[in-house]
């Protein structure tokens, strides 16, 4: 379409002319597809939660306000907060990476909104016996696969679509490792395999091979076996195994927690728990804190035995 417009030229269309839809469909969506695989996501978000409102906007014509009134228009349409700040981040995205091309001055509009509160953030940590029931009733479930993901995410940390996108050719079974070329952060990061994992995936294999999968170093840890490509989720055979021993309200996210949990409590530094989770920041990891069983008033009290 603007193959042969000069850059200055194509700049000043940009600005003058470029709504919303045209900005993310024509330029940002080709540039995130270009690095980021969940970029499928980006462009659901974008048309299900802000082109409604922001779509014939011009961005550089955008407001403070309109970023509030679109806020209190999610929260009228019954998103969670949290929920909402996810969408926020992809409006802020787009609008940062317009500013770095020089397409508009500014991106006041989104660093200005009214504050959104998260509360308390949501943890769930599975007890030993809830752990045992699910995953007995996962090994049960008439999803060939289900058993092994779950037993992989509780004894990994991993995030499921870690596991699910997964390739033969990522797991290292000499140094215990299975590597994601590019994690949720935008790096390459390595899940570290116990030998019971390792017992997992080597069940994983066997049960591949008796459906009739081809085991090549390029093909998926777990395959559909009805379109033979990774399944898209796990959601509703999870949903129906955790109904049926009554855990309703856990998420296979969970299942993260709870491996965190389980490495604190039996004395894993959070900064070591950082590194296994692959999380980028400390702040994220902080949320385990209070799991530690050195907590402050034992640490307090402790105090007297040093001077």
């Amino acid at each position: 379409m603007y193959a042969h417009t000069k850059p200055i030229e194509f700049t000043a269309q940009i600005t003058k002319n470029f709504s919303f839809d045209h900005f993310f469909q024509n330029l940002y969506l080709p540039y995130i597809k270009s690095y980021k695989k969940t970029f499928s996501h980006d462009k659901y978000t974008y048309y299900k939660n802000l082109s409604p409102y922001f779509g014939s906007t011009m961005i550089h014509e955008v407001k403070a306000f309109e970023v509030d009134v679109w806020i209190g228009l999610q929260v009228e349409a019954g998103y969670a907060n949290s929920t909402i700040i996810k969408h926020l981040v992809l409006l802020k995205r787009m609008l940062r990476v317009a500013v770095r091309w020089e397409l508009i001055p500014n991106d006041n509009a989104v660093n200005n909104h009214r504050k959104i509160s998260l509360g308390d953030l949501r943890q769930r940590f599975l007890t030993p016996q809830e752990v045992s029931a699910l995953i007995s009733c996962c090994y049960k479930s008439k999803h060939p696969f289900l058993g092994f993901v779950v037993e992989l995410l509780i004894l990994t940390g991993a995030r499921c679509g870690e596991i699910r996108l997964a390739k033969w050719c990522h797991i290292d079974m000499q140094e215990s490792a299975l590597v994601v070329p590019i994690s949720k952060s935008g790096k390459r990061r390595v899940i570290y395999l116990s030998e019971k994992a390792k017992e997992i995936i080597i069940a994983i294999r066997n049960k591949s091979e008796n459906l009739g999968f081809p085991m090549m170093r390029n093909s998926y840890l777990i395959k559909n076996p009805k379109t033979g490509k990774p399944y898209n989720d796990f959601q509703v055979s999870f949903a129906k195994a955790r109904s049926e021993i009554g855990i309703e309200d856990v998420r296979i996210h969970d299942l993260r927690h709870t491996y965190a949990s389980i490495l604190i409590q039996n004395g894993v530094t959070l900064y070591e728990v950082q590194k296994l989770l692959g999380h980028s920041s400390p702040n994220m990891t902080q949320r385990y804190a209070h799991l530690n069983p050195n907590n402050l008033r034992q640490i307090v009290n402790n105090l007297p035995g040093l001077f």
